[in-house]
């Protein structure tokens, strides 16, 4: 998965290939003030997309270089790769070692307000989602869980036991 498993290429994988494949210039409204992108074609895309496109790009280049250089880093997100891809509210929730594999659990949201839930088991040096799971969600998204989480939260502090 290369770093941290964060794969937004997968995501916008038609918009990607839709800027590698044509030349785009940028367009600028002086009037309403917004910009959007432009390709030979007379296809546009808004700015905001097409940034979230770059740093795919860019992340799928930083992906590449770990495996030319046989340097993965299959495991948590460290402070350079959080810093690189724009990742806030950081929370490792478990980082547990065993003799087969590393259980990781990490939550956090980015510069394109999504939050990220990712549990993953690493083997061999690849990461695994067989028993683990990746979710993305978007603000709205996020809300709803929210509620939801709370309730759970509220309801189970009044539990005096723990079911296993």
């Amino acid at each position: 998965m290369g770093s941290g498993g964060y794969k937004m290429g997968a995501l916008f994988e038609q918009q990607i290939k839709r800027i590698q494949n044509h030349d785009w210039h940028l367009n600028y409204d002086k009037e309403t003030h917004t910009a959007w992108m432009v390709n030979e074609n007379g296809e546009s895309m808004d700015v905001q997309t097409f940034g979230v496109c770059l740093d795919a790009l860019k992340n799928q280049a930083h992906e590449m270089k770990e495996v030319k250089t046989q340097q993965s880093k299959a495991g948590p997100l460290d402070k350079a790769d959080r810093e690189r891809l724009g990742i806030r509210d950081y929370k490792l929730i478990v980082d547990e070692q065993s003799e087969y594999a590393r259980e990781v659990f990490e939550v956090y949201s980015d510069r394109y307000d999504i939050y990220t839930l990712d549990y993953f088991y690493v083997v061999n040096n690849r990461k695994e989602y067989d028993i683990g799971f990746q979710a993305h969600l978007n603000k709205y998204d996020s809300d709803k869980v929210l509620e939801s989480l709370q309730a759970f939260v509220k309801r189970s502090k009044s539990w005096n036991f723990w079911v296993y």
